[in-house]
């Protein structure tokens, strides 16, 4: 997942570290959709410019329109047609017109109530923490310095290790890159050795 300004981009991911289209290369098969944050407060600042910040019509009508974003299948529309009445009834107040054009042009990207249904989080916060706990806590200690391949290295490792499948994984790497050793017995070493420098007796 990634979280660029706010927009949240889920990755579906088979179950196991190979894809069950008989991929064996140990990637995980990705299909990408994107998704507006749901803790964007833009509901609220279009109702706040209309009702006051802080009173109890901004913050009751934030709630139901918040719910009904959250669990509904349809639930940006009807947060879109909340926001075109409150255009329609304040034309001069320009924070409605930017909330409610932001509205129109994210709403395929505010499924929420069906992400929610197939166990993706909605919100950034997961994907802020994931930030913290596998890149910045490896990556930037004291003295560090990491080029681009090492780097990636080490966070394809921890990224197995933090999400449960590091054993899972390790076995597709053992495999793809296991080679037969032959070890000989009875071997000779005739590497030439360097001459030992004689110690000069020291004169009585």
């Amino acid at each position: 997942m990634c979280s660029p300004s706010g927009r949240i981009c889920v990755w579906r991911r088979s179950p196991t570290p190979e894809a069950t289209t008989g991929n064996t290369s140990g990637r995980c098969r990705r299909d990408r959709t994107s998704s507006t944050s749901f803790t964007r407060p833009s509901i609220y600042s279009a109702l706040a410019a209309v009702h006051g910040d802080g009173t109890f019509e901004t913050r009751h009508k934030f709630e139901y329109l918040r719910e009904r974003l959250l669990t509904e299948d349809n639930g940006a529309q009807a947060v879109i047609s909340a926001l075109a009445y409150l255009r329609r009834k304040h034309p001069r107040i320009k924070a409605v017109a930017q909330v409610l054009r932001y509205f129109r042009k994210n709403r395929a990207k505010m499924r929420y109530a069906e992400w929610k249904r197939q166990g993706f989080m909605i919100g950034s916060g997961v994907v802020e923490a994931a930030c913290k706990t596998l890149v910045t806590q490896r990556l930037k200690l004291s003295g560090m310095r990491w080029g681009k391949h090492g780097a990636q290295a080490i966070l394809t490792m921890r990224g197995w290790d933090q999400s449960d499948r590091f054993d899972d994984a390790w076995a597709l790497v053992a495999a793809t890159y296991q080679r037969e050793v032959h070890v000989l017995a009875n071997v000779i070493d005739i590497t030439p050795k360097p001459e030992r420098k004689r110690r000069k007796k020291a004169s009585g």
